[in-house]
């Protein structure tokens, strides 16, 4: 996975950010990250949020696609703005309790969706 995080490192336009979690490494631009995933949990987590994003009545996710680089999943999605108290604030939607630590947030549109599955 280092190789393929260089890559994008390492190009003429280099991430703002990098975050690390324990499954997956996101490089945020403006307007889009990169999701790459650590192991085989993080892979999962990718073609996750594909499926879920292509399914209208399941729960909303940012716009994400996938591409594979030396056979891993890459995915590319919107980015949105956080919402800071997702689990404080009692009028969001009810599917808001099933998004992991509640990583949802807005699109530029005013959409909520959720963005880490």
């Amino acid at each position: 996975m280092n190789s393929i995080i260089e890559l994008f490192i390492n190009s003429p336009c280099p991430p703002e950010e990098i975050i690390e979690s324990r499954t997956r490494t996101v490089l945020m631009y403006d307007g889009f990250v990169i999701k790459i995933p650590k192991n085989d949990e993080g892979a999962i987590a990718n073609g996750m949020e594909i499926r879920t994003y292509q399914d209208p009545e399941g729960i909303p996710v940012a716009p994400v696609c996938g591409f594979y680089v030396d056979g891993t999943l890459i995915t590319v999605m919107e980015r949105v703005s956080p919402h800071p108290y997702a689990f404080q604030d009692r009028g969001l939607p009810w599917w808001v309790g099933c998004v992991d630590c509640g990583q949802v947030g807005y699109r530029d549109n005013g959409e909520l969706v959720a963005y880490d599955l």
